[in-house]
């Protein structure tokens, strides 16, 4: 392997090249709170790989300060699962969530 090339080696020896088109999502947390009715939401989306060569939507969802609950959609290409982050991510802000302080984006 030449120094600059950056393709690995799998545990089968085959040669890859390093997954970068993943870093173009990133994680957004988003937050819905009213005091009039007890509400205090988050929701979180990512995009991640999955073992098995996909690629997977990662909702997370709850009441904040609770583990949430989390469900992780695969989708058989990097275009599609963006597709679906745009449209879930659209749907949240319909329904009056905005995008969190500490969220990394």
């Amino acid at each position: 392997m030449l120094a600059n090339d950056r393709s690995v080696r799998d545990v089968e020896g085959v040669q890859r090249q390093p997954i970068d088109h993943f870093e173009a999502a990133r994680m957004i947390t988003l937050t819905r709170v009213d005091q009039a009715q007890n509400m205090a939401r988050f929701y979180a989306l990512d995009i991640q790989p999955t073992l098995f060569g996909e690629i997977a939507l990662v909702r997370e969802w709850g009441r904040i300060g609770s583990a949430g609950r989390v469900q992780s959609t695969p989708y058989p290409s990097d275009a599609e699962a963006q597709a679906a982050y745009r449209r879930q991510l659209r749907a949240k802000v319909r329904r009056g969530y905005v995008q969190s302080r500490t969220s990394s984006a």
